[in-house]
């Protein structure tokens, strides 16, 4: 049997090679050197890539699906604590207590994803999906005059509010029906790659009874699954807001304390790519407007696991135009 011969990566017997040489010049009128071109041409773009040197990947030119892009967090101090932003890749959780911010910060993201690549944007809408409360539109409105006001010239074109697509999810159900049917039919139609589940918690913590503790991993296991399909076909960026809970840490008898951790345990922990928690703190921070002096609480912004971050954390305040990072050395008390 013939040696077989390499088009580009694809091995195939000489005589199949020859055949579609001769075919492909007998419909084309090409010379052989030609419809060698072709086949350079067709291979190399149609075949998967090989291996690419660490040094191409940091150059202008490198292929854009070999580049990691980042979400900016709509902030300086936040994006520089964050290297850039969240990873367009995985699912995000953003975890927290009561208040802690995760609503805001999202709402945040949500105008952000809409501003142009080049300020850490994505030139894209949002998807946002409501399983608690009603959507804040009321906040939403706030946020995008800030956002005008500190970045005019990217902003002040852009319609924000409508390219938000709000959907209100009340059972399980609902849900299964969104993520396989609505939402990638959304994610065709329309230029989405921004999607937030506020909240993921809400739903899995009502609706199962403590004998149905297997079937609720299981129907985790399956969203989370769903979801990185999504990220991945649409290249869009996925963040879950969840709940916490408040579990006992014995580290010995005479130590007993509770120690909040986010919800849902393992099964959904173990398809998170990036886990974000916040938190509120005893902190607070001194603004000082041209009128008046305003005192705002001050969060906890904590990384617990990522693939492009150690552990650590930072700081932040919840202002009427956003949400940005603070230096605790700075005005708190």
């Amino acid at each position: 049997m013939p040696y077989s011969k390499e088009i580009g990566n694809l091995l195939l017997p000489p005589r199949i090679v020859e055949a579609l040489k001769k075919e492909l010049s007998k419909q084309t009128k090409l010379s052989q050197r030609d419809v060698y071109a072709v086949k350079q041409a067709v291979s190399q773009e149609v075949l998967p890539r090989s291996f690419i040197t660490a040094y191409k990947l940091q150059l202008p030119e490198c292929p854009p699906d070999l580049v990691i892009r980042k979400l900016s967090s709509g902030c300086p101090m936040l994006d520089q604590f964050l290297r850039g932003g969240l990873l367009m890749r995985g699912v995000t959780e953003i975890a927290g207590e009561s208040a802690s911010g995760k609503t805001q910060f999202c709402l945040q993201l949500s105008l952000q994803a809409q501003l142009p690549e080049y300020i850490g944007g994505l030139n894209a809408a949002v998807a946002y999906i409501c399983t608690e409360d009603s959507f804040p539109s009321k906040r939403l409105q706030q946020l995008i005059q800030g956002i005008k006001k500190n970045k005019p010239h990217e902003a002040s074109k852009i319609n924000f509010s409508d390219q938000i697509y709000i959907s209100q999810i009340g059972d399980v159900e609902s849900m299964w029906k969104c993520v396989k049917v609505t939402l990638p039919n959304l994610l065709r139609l329309k230029k989405v790659k921004l999607i937030i589940i506020d909240s993921v918690a809400a739903l899995f913590r009502c609706e199962y009874d403590l004998n149905q503790i297997a079937q609720r991993a299981h129907d985790l296991q399956t969203l989370g699954h769903l979801l990185h399909k999504i990220a991945l076909d649409f290249g869009a960026v996925v963040i879950c807001i969840n709940q916490v809970s408040a579990v006992v840490d014995q580290g010995g008898r005479s130590n007993v304390q509770e120690k909040i951790v986010p919800s849902l345990g393992l099964a959904w922990s173990n398809l998170v790519t990036t886990r974000v928690m916040l938190s509120r703190t005893s902190y607070v921070y001194k603004e000082t407007t041209t009128q008046l002096k305003v005192y705002l609480p001050v969060r906890k912004l904590q990384v617990l696991y990522a693939p492009n971050l150690p552990p650590n954390h930072t700081y932040f305040v919840v202002t009427p135009d956003c949400v940005r990072g603070i230096s605790l050395d700075e005005n708190c008390s």
